[in-house]
């Protein structure tokens, strides 16, 4: 599964929304760091393993102000590369640099997602609840579009 990207204000509200049905995980990845890529291959397999739990990703050099707004939000200090889990809106769990690896989070995935069987690869619950608000999040923007 491709991981999605966070390019602006909204993706970053939609992926915290969604953290009310279980963890969500967004990966602050700099393109021109070597342990940022390893963090994201890393990443990446988590993402291929748990298919349906939401991972994000936000290139932190693209979208310097929105990085900026998360560490105001999270009260995280800005790390790159840096996981930060939501649950519930609000960031339970965070890891920096050679910290983020494919057992911290599936670590992180089996404590926090207490809805869902993650021995299985093929998360469903999760999948309708993203899709459920992906579609809520594009109604929401068609009706700003028309005020």
């Amino acid at each position: 599964m491709v991981l999605k990207e966070v390019k602006n204000h909204s993706d970053y509200q939609g992926l915290k929304k969604l953290s009310i049905h279980g963890p969500v995980f967004l990966l602050k990845h700099s393109i021109t760091s070597q342990v940022s890529v390893k963090a994201l291959e890393d990443f990446n397999k988590f993402n291929e393993a748990y298919a349906a739990a939401p991972c994000f990703v936000l290139m932190t050099q693209n979208f310097r102000a929105l990085s900026d707004k998360i560490v105001a939000d999270t009260e995280l200090a800005h790390e790159s590369p840096q996981v930060i889990v939501f649950l519930k809106g609000k960031p339970i769990w965070n890891a920096d640099h050679a910290k983020v690896n494919f057992f911290k989070l599936e670590e992180v995935l089996k404590v926090h997602a207490t809805n869902i069987d993650v021995e299985q690869t093929d998360l469903n619950e999760f999948e309708t609840f993203e899709s459920d608000l992906n579609e809520n999040l594009s109604e929401e923007s068609e009706d700003s579009k028309n005020i």
